[in-house]
């Protein structure tokens, strides 16, 4: 591994081997959702690199020895899955400007205060100095207090997650083109569904592969509730063209959503984007949509995992293309 490397991850691999991932960040692979990521890719490279009628190995349970470490403030419940300090003591980091300063301003209406009635000071006033410092101290105890008025006003509010059994205009549908893209790469389609569907937010996932839906899985709107066949639409087609993936996390605000909404559930909260290219540098050929069940349900190693999943299947797709005609 690099020098630089902070954190990996190890997972055995069904039939022998080991799946080994690392990062520069620490605790990069400290969430279980991303272990159950990683143990997800190395039952399907497992699979595919058994030699045929080898039955895959049962993979033991984990073990992960960042489990002994101690939590900061002795809590270990999900809402205390971050380590860092700043995310866990959010409220209290928020409101701390404002304790110093109105603290601060009871300070100096004391001092001024006790100064005033001292025998000098009513005698021969109040230095100038002095009463320019206090006239200082109470800008700055007012800048803070202003500041932690401002943090507290930007707490996010929690997400609104939606009950996608009550969702009445859309049906589970899971449609795979085998035909047209090969057995190898349908597997690993329905596999990749299969995975977000259980690990992330995501409650629809379309695959297009040059203009054509290659694949369907999750909630799509009913045809009796004027749902369309999956398109690729205007919002898709500049997507592709500058090869950057986009990630609309409250999709209400965005007027692409009537791309969209004609094929996915009215209800989707937020939509992924992401150009399939088979190499960083290469034009896009498909997109790969992804529906979103609640507003800001996909965090940043979420779209990571899926920009990753993402050039690999289009790796697939394409050799899934192109073995019939080499045939």
């Amino acid at each position: 591994m690099p020098g630089d490397s902070e954190s990996a991850v190890v997972k055995p691999l069904p039939g022998g081997g080991f799946l080994v991932l690392w990062s520069a960040l620490p605790r990069a692979f400290d969430r279980a959702a991303d272990r159950q990521w990683v143990s997800n890719a190395a039952a399907n490279l497992g699979a595919m690199l058994c030699a045929e009628g080898q039955q895959p190995a049962v993979i033991s349970s984990e073990r992960c020895f960042e489990d002994s470490l101690p939590l900061l403030g002795g809590d270990v419940s999900e809402d205390a899955a971050s380590r860092d300090p700043f995310l866990r003591y959010a409220q209290q980091v928020r409101i701390a400007p404002a304790i110093a300063g109105f603290t601060s301003l009871g300070g100096l209406s004391w001092n001024r205060t006790v100064l005033m009635n001292t025998l000098g000071a009513s005698i021969i006033g109040i230095d100038p100095a002095q009463t320019r410092a206090d006239g200082i101290g109470v800008v700055l105890a007012m800048t803070l207090v202003s500041q932690g008025m401002v943090w507290l006003s930007e707490i996010p509010a929690n997400p609104e997650i939606e009950d996608t059994s009550e969702w009445t205009d859309s049906e589970k549908v899971l449609v795979v083109a085998e035909d047209a893209i090969g057995q190898r790469a349908a597997d690993e389609l329905r596999w990749v569904w299969s995975s977000l569907g259980k690990c992330t937010r995501i409650s629809s996932m379309a695959v297009f592969w040059n203009d054509a839906c290659v694949m369907q899985g999750g909630l799509f709107r009913k045809q009796d509730e004027g749902g369309v066949a999956p398109y690729v639409g205007e919002f898709c087609r500049e997507v592709m063209t500058t090869g950057k993936g986009r990630y609309l996390a409250q999709l209400k605000n965005y007027p692409a959503k009537l791309q969209f909404l004609d094929f996915l559930p009215e209800m989707t909260q937020g939509l992924v984007l992401t150009p399939l290219r088979q190499a960083r540098d290469a034009p896009a050929v498909g997109i790969l949509v992804l529906g979103v069940d609640s507003v800001r349900g996909v965090g940043k190693v979420d779209q990571a995992w899926i920009g990753a999943i993402a050039e690999k299947l289009a790796v697939s797709i394409n050799d899934g293309i192109s073995q019939p005609a080499l045939a």
